[in-house]
């Protein structure tokens, strides 16, 4: 669910559920060193894109879903967890039970298991337990109290934009005390104004960095190295497939199609693209099509 303003100011003093994800290195699409860019300001205001949007306006309806097979829940619930920096968005909270339940849409049909099972992609498992430990009892021993009040966390999904599951997250013990402690390491980071050891960011975010003007730094000349050699490293494979696929043309001679034995078939013909924004054109591409397909 999209969050207000006023949260999106306020998860910037926390590490939210999708934040662990990445602190793990578990997140497929953002890694550690983009949170703490973001959690000390280095980066520049980013409108959402058309697909967080779409998924934002999708998921209240798979809280609909949710909440028609759950109960009745409570949407958008802000939790600070006592003591630590974790903090959760959930998009909703059961009223029986109190329980956590968090909606997706995915295209990626062959990541989830069976409903009703806890297969589902790891970052979401992360995300399930940080929504579950941000709901920590009150009482004597809450200083020391390691693990949430509730047992599960429910994740409903639309998937592949045709079916609907289910999914029922069991807290893990161990997993909540990695999450705890690294996030307390993480926190770290952040306060000093260091970011994690090793980390890397994605390029996405490394363009959203705010650069001071004519400000020049000294970096480690091995890091250099690495990118000039996988440059001149692609550059070179460039080459080689154009000079292969310059061979394959040549032995096709003035044919549109050849066959290529247990490798299937290749075939040459015009490409037609319509201009909208350019001329249109028409060009002649190289396509493989494997035996039996």
């Amino acid at each position: 669910m999209p969050i207000t303003e006023a949260q999106r100011i306020e998860r910037r003093k926390h590490i939210g559920s999708s934040d662990m994800a990445a602190v793990l290195g578990v997140d497929p699409w953002r890694t550690a060193y983009d949170v703490w860019a973001e959690k000390t300001g280095r980066l520049l205001d980013e409108k959402p894109t058309a697909a967080m949007e779409r998924g934002n306006r999708y998921e209240s309806g798979v809280l609909d879903f949710a909440e028609a097979e759950l109960g009745a829940l409570v949407r958008n619930v802000h939790c600070v967890r006592p003591g630590t920096a974790l903090a959760s968005n959930v998009d909703g909270v059961l009223v029986d039970t109190g329980e956590p339940v968090e909606a997706k849409t995915s295209t990626m049909m062959d990541q989830w298991g069976p409903a009703g099972t806890d297969q589902v992609p790891e970052q979401y498992i992360v995300q399930c337990h940080v929504h579950m430990l941000c709901r920590e009892v009150p009482g004597p021993d809450a200083a020391v109290k390691l693990l949430g009040e509730v047992e599960g966390c429910h994740l409903a999904v639309f998937l592949g934009g045709r079916e609907e599951r289910l999914y029922r997250i069991p807290l893990n013990n161990d997993l909540s005390r990695i999450i705890v402690d690294e996030a307390a390491k993480f926190w770290t980071c952040v306060e000093r104004d260091t970011p994690p050891a090793g980390a890397v960011g994605t390029p996405h975010v490394l363009k959203l960095m705010r650069r001071e003007p004519e400000k020049i730094v000294s970096i480690d000349p091995a890091i250099v190295r690495t990118w000039l050699d996988a440059k001149a490293a692609l550059k070179a494979a460039g080459e080689h497939e154009e000079q292969a696929k310059a061979a394959v043309l040549t032995a096709m001679g003035n044919g549109e199609a050849a066959l290529c034995g247990d490798l299937g078939a290749l075939t040459y013909l015009t490409v037609n693209r319509k201009g909208y924004t350019v001329q249109p054109s028409s060009y002649r591409q190289l396509r493989h099509k494997p035996q039996g397909l």
